[in-house]
């Protein structure tokens, strides 16, 4: 089943919003609405944002008046939180930050037996990636079949190609695969 916008269309609705209100005020709805059941102290709710804290105490402030955020005080403590009303809800379905369609690709095709690392070669465009799967007896089209679902319920075209650590060595010692290269998902990292 196809969604009704695309994760290119999302983005661009979310950029039409970040150009027209303060980016930082976003980012704390944003962080809000990530965790809704949360009640922050004003400088973890600062830093989660990435919005100075004088700045963070001026939008909670103002976010107060306009009923978006909560305050909840415990002895001389000021704790914040995502009010629970309809405002709030109607910015959640502009705001609430969705997974990227490169991470969700990632969390499925690291589950593929054999895979060792993705990773991304070049920038991702407004609806393709380029990537690389790393790893020994990888189902090639067990990877074909991800980029497959990814497409169709994103509209967003994952390129990939499958190589051993080998075949992988030996071409970016010819030069192949140089310039621009993020590693997605590295299985030894993550069982450490």
């Amino acid at each position: 089943m196809k969604e009704n916008t695309s994760a290119g269309e999302r983005l661009d609705k979310l950029k039409i919003i970040e150009t027209l209100f303060d980016k930082k005020k976003i980012r704390i709805l944003q962080t809000l609405l990530k965790h809704p059941e949360k009640d922050f102290y004003l400088r973890e709710l600062s830093r989660m944002a990435g919005v100075p804290p004088a700045t963070t105490f001026r939008i909670i402030s103002l976010f107060e008046k306009t009923g978006l955020v909560q305050t909840i005080k415990v002895s001389r403590i000021k704790l914040y939180r995502a009010s629970e009303n309809e405002n709030m809800r109607f910015l959640a379905g502009f705001l609430k930050e969705e997974p990227l369609v490169i991470d969700t690709f990632v969390e499925k095709a690291s589950k593929v037996e054999g895979v060792e690392r993705i990773i991304q070669h070049g920038k991702s465009e407004k609806n393709k990636a380029n990537i690389l799967i790393i790893g020994s007896g990888v189902d090639s089209e067990k990877i074909k079949q991800i980029s497959a679902e990814i497409l169709e319920r994103y509209n967003f075209r994952i390129s990939s190609l499958t190589l051993s650590q080998e075949q992988f060595e030996q071409m970016r010692s010819m030069g192949l695969y140089s310039g621009i290269k993020k590693t997605l998902y590295d299985a030894l990292r993550s069982q450490k």
